[in-house]
């Protein structure tokens, strides 16, 4: 084969590869953006948007020096759709004024039952669950420690832009590698 017939193919070889990496952006930027992260493995695998949103310049970048315009356009309608969904939070307004019950929050990943979590200290509010989604064959225990229990946000504190986060404390707990978050919140609802 000469050089010359072997060109077309390694075009479309390129093409294709964009394509497929401009798809990958798009389908993560809307399942992110839709709200269609239930179960495993995209409940674990959204944890990583801001990784995607920090690489959707650089395959943007790639596409364009490749002149693959439509899968360029296609990664950077995802890096936008990404930044609305991601960047707001990073860029949050000030303090909240908030009078109502102050509630202490612990959270923590106690390793499969390996870490003590009174190392953390008192707290008011405690939810258990015993095992994590991480691969499919733990789904079912993990769903199952779940039932019963409030909707959660595990290993992260996430309020409502009316509760006052009015301290944080990242503590570390002998026997996992994860650390406790113990927050001090204000809810909202008058005075305590």
């Amino acid at each position: 084969m000469t050089a010359r017939t072997t060109r077309p193919g390694r075009r479309r070889a390129v093409t294709v590869l964009a394509a497929l990496t401009a798809a990958g952006f798009v389908l993560f930027a809307l399942v992110r953006v839709l709200g269609l992260e239930r179960g495993f493995p995209l409940v674990p695998l959204l944890a990583y948007a801001p990784l995607v949103l920090f690489a959707a310049p650089v395959a943007l970048l790639g596409a364009a020096l490749l002149r693959r315009w439509w899968s360029a356009a296609a990664i950077a309608l995802a890096g936008v759709l990404l930044a609305t969904a991601i960047l707001p939070r990073a860029f949050a307004g000030g303090p909240v004024a908030v009078e109502g019950p102050p509630l202490r929050l612990l959270t923590l990943n106690v390793h499969f039952g390996h870490a003590d979590p009174d190392a953390a200290g008192p707290v008011e509010v405690v939810s258990v669950h015993p095992m994590s989604p991480r691969r499919p064959s733990t789904v079912a225990a993990w769903r199952d420690g779940l039932r019963g229990l409030p909707e959660a946000a595990i290993d992260h504190v996430l309020v409502d832009e009316r509760v006052a986060v009015v301290e944080l404390e990242i503590l570390d707990v002998a026997g996992t590698t994860h650390r406790a978050l113990l927050t001090g919140l204000i809810l909202p609802g008058g005075p305590a």
